[in-house]
């Protein structure tokens, strides 16, 4: 009996050079496909920051159906050392957080001057989901971390106030003791920011950005992590080198709730004067487009 073997093909294993071939193909694929699951993550990020921005904004026309106004940005106590509850305790029964309002004693007691577990309750309605700080601010007294700030308007000098007697009333729509009404946007809700971000970043020589607080003004944790004015020169434009700046972690700018309840991502490289347009609710300018 004969066999035929000519048939038959001998079976032989991947060489080295093929071999690494294809784990070159597979690293490429991987350097390919990387970016694009950070870009989708990074998107998923922005849309819940842009929901906040949302909230915040029904829960502010909601606060000014209730009242007739607009909330300060903080309501300062000449008789306690210029300290005083946020914009952002304001709006807490409209962001569903009655029982946390109802806890801080925001009608009968003034703002406490230093942290306690009220005042450090994590509140997920006032966190960027891009921003990686603590829940607690080490930069501002260890008050529960925020990053959204009202806008108090445009100013040169960043909203820096040379004294407590200065309210601070650079166009925007909310400051210290303010009681503005959306009437008073005269260049229209939705050309007029309300809130912008603001990103902490731990110590970063190059972005020091220092976050906020929700609370309000207290021991420690000053007005600049409660509003902020914008202006087009480097410290004080979108992601500038101040550590008070409107900033976020959103690659190329940040985000902003408008008067008319709209949130909108706005490009750092936007024009310096349509920034300041943008930041004043009563200049009567013309807006450009941005």
């Amino acid at each position: 009996m004969t066999h035929n073997f000519l048939g038959r093909q001998s079976r032989r294993a991947f060489t080295l050079v093929e071999l690494l071939v294809v784990i070159a193909i597979i690293g490429v694929l991987i350097a390919l496909l990387l970016p694009a699951v950070q870009q989708a993550r990074e998107a998923a990020r922005r849309m819940k920051c842009t929901n906040n921005l949302k909230q915040i904004g029904l829960a502010l026309h909601n606060y000014h159906d209730t009242y007739g106004r607009l909330p300060a940005s903080y309501y300062r106590d000449p008789d306690y050392y210029n300290r005083g509850w946020g914009w952002s305790v304001m709006i807490l029964p409209q962001l569903e957080q009655s029982n946390l309002y109802d806890a801080l004693e925001v009608s009968t007691m003034p703002i406490p001057r230093d942290p306690d577990e009220r005042t450090q309750t994590p509140l997920t309605a006032f966190r960027c989901a891009s921003d990686t700080g603590p829940d607690l601010n080490p930069d501002r007294n260890d008050q529960g971390m925020s990053n959204y700030v009202s806008i108090q308007g445009a100013d040169s000098a960043g909203g820096y106030r040379s004294s407590s007697a200065d309210l601070g009333d650079y166009g925007g729509f909310m400051f210290q003791l303010s009681a503005l009404k959306f009437r008073d946007a005269t260049d229209g809700l939705s050309n007029s920011m309300m809130v912008g971000e603001r990103a902490y970043v731990d110590k970063a020589p190059e972005r020091p950005w220092l976050g906020a607080q929700w609370v309000g003004v207290t021991y420690g944790a000053g007005y600049a992590g409660t509003m902020r004015c914008l202006w087009g020169n480097d410290d004080y434009r979108i992601n500038g080198e101040a550590t008070w700046a409107i900033s976020s972690n959103h690659p190329g700018g940040a985000q902003f709730l408008l008067g008319d309840g709209s949130a909108r991502f706005i490009g750092e490289t936007i024009n310096g004067d349509t920034l300041i347009r943008l930041a004043q609710r009563n200049d009567g300018e013309v807006i450009g487009e941005y």
